[in-house]
């Protein structure tokens, strides 16, 4: 079940995942390889007759970045599709439809309805990695009388993709039905994919539901008349590398070094009481596969598939570099106070890199979390996490600055440490603050808002919010 073959492309359950970025708030850091270390896997891969980027000298480090980010992104994906087959083999759950098909499903609600601050990137990027396989899929399979492509137990990859962005749009479409727009999906059919997010979310929260650890603890607890029904010897999922060989010694270092594996088994191992131990195995396989197999309760990704991803991004990195720049905060980006007007939250921090020294550290405890509300007449801080320095601003006002950002002041006066405000987005800042913090916020509305009016309110971790 999930097997891939590498003859046919569309068998290969590949997405391009959001940026490293996306993964790393979901929990355990993944310390990504630096560019120069990602460049010979990636840049191996595209031979002599590949253009090179625009300015004629190859990828930046920092496309080649964001390039190997893709590459560790599509293998996340991958790697919670063969969770989604390991779900429905290791609980004995029905599947009603195409079993490849729910296990993409399974993939998708888990970033939508779990994850939303994450989900924007992450599946555009699944989008495109499935339009990506799918014109390598026809250009590799041309033969006329060939016609396994469409009796193939997987939907075609085009098919996936367009799939993918329908339970986006399904989910919230006002987040996404602009993006919709651009791939010219039409209303009739942007108005159908609620129907088909809230089955598909509803059909996975209600099946696992009764396999989550709190579930299992309670059922245990009662039937044992207050014991707490807790197993010290929890069934895990544990991660292995086997030894990759010298021509795939590239992929098994962006793999292992990346700790991409580490995350989703504890993730599984944490809220999810599994019958019994799964292995999750990266090996060379002699093909580029990935898969969940019962009979060995073992989940199997191949050095030769991230060896195949590689191929696929270089190639497109190359002729599109553009594409992989990745944006900065939008300098000049106008707003006004009335455009801020909601609550926010610090979703993270990090330290300002003009400052030699600096008592803040990535994503430091002392603001993540607090709470900001923006009024037409006020800046009030709701939430002060303990450590952190907090002041409101009365009557705020917004002055423009030659980079992008805004001054801001209260009465006339700077507000704190004289904060900078930048617009990053529509609903994301920025602000400069005490310390040489530099926090980032993001509109509660809109995070809240991804969930989706058609989404059941039962999470599918079993209440705990545990991070990948």
């Amino acid at each position: 079940m999930g097997a891939l073959a590498m003859t046919h492309l569309s068998l290969m359950p590949a997405f391009t995942v959001a940026a490293l970025t996306a993964i790393a708030a979901c929990g355990p850091t993944i310390a990504a390889p630096p560019a120069d270390a990602a460049r010979p896997l990636l840049l191996a891969q595209a031979d002599d007759s590949q253009p090179e980027a625009a300015d004629g000298s190859g990828l930046t480090d920092e496309q080649t970045q964001r390039a190997l980010e893709t590459v560790l992104n599509i293998t996340q994906f991958v790697i919670i599709h063969e969770m989604g087959h390991m779900m429905v083999g290791e609980f004995d759950l029905p599947v009603l439809g195409h079993s490849e098909d729910a296990a993409d499903n399974f993939a998708s609600v888990v970033l939508l309805a779990e994850f939303p601050d994450d989900a924007n990137d992450t599946l555009r990027d699944a989008m495109k990695g499935w339009f990506l396989l799918g014109a390598a899929q026809f250009d590799n399979d041309n033969d006329d009388d060939d016609f396994s492509l469409y009796y193939d137990e997987h939907t075609l990859s085009i098919s996936r993709g367009y799939e993918i962005l329908c339970l986006m749009v399904g989910s919230d479409e006002d987040t996404f039905g602009p993006l919709a727009d651009e791939y010219g999906v039409d209303e009739d059919r942007k108005q159908s994919c609620a129907f088909d997010y809230g089955l598909a979310a509803e059909g996975w929260f209600t099946l696992l539901a009764p396999h989550t650890r709190d579930s299992q603890d309670s059922d245990a607890a009662a039937a044992s008349d207050g014991d707490d029904g807790t197993d010290d010897q929890q069934a895990a999922l544990t991660v292995s590398y086997e030894e990759p060989g010298e021509e795939l010694a590239g992929a098994h270092d962006m793999l292992a070094n990346s700790g991409l594996l580490e995350g989703l088994a504890d993730l599984i191992t944490s809220n999810y009481a599994m019958p019994r131990p799964i292995e999750v195995t990266a090996r060379a396989c002699g093909t580029a596969n990935a898969d969940y197999n019962w009979q060995n309760a073992e989940i199997e990704i191949c050095y030769e598939f991230i060896d195949m991803l590689a191929d696929l991004v270089a190639s497109d990195a190359m002729q599109n570099p553009d594409d992989y720049t990745v944006a900065t905060a939008a300098p000049g980006m106008e707003i006004d106070l009335n455009a801020l007007v909601d609550d926010w939250t610090v979703t993270a921090v990090e330290s300002d890199p003009e400052m030699e020294i600096s008592a803040i550290v990535e994503d430091d405890p002392s603001y993540m979390d607090a709470g900001l509300s923006i009024s037409g007449d006020a800046m009030t801080w709701t939430s002060e996490p303990d450590g952190g320095t907090f002041d409101d601003c009365a009557d705020p006002d917004l002055s423009p600055r030659d980079d992008g950002g805004y001054d801001v002041t209260c009465d006339g006066e700077p507000w704190g440490p004289e904060a900078v405000l930048t617009a990053i987005d529509p609903d994301t800042i920025s602000l400069t603050w005490y310390d040489g913090a530099i926090l980032t916020l993001s509109r509660d509305s809109a995070r809240s808002g991804a969930r989706g009016q058609g989404a059941p309110p039962s999470p599918l971790w079993g209440g705990k919010r545990d991070r990948i």
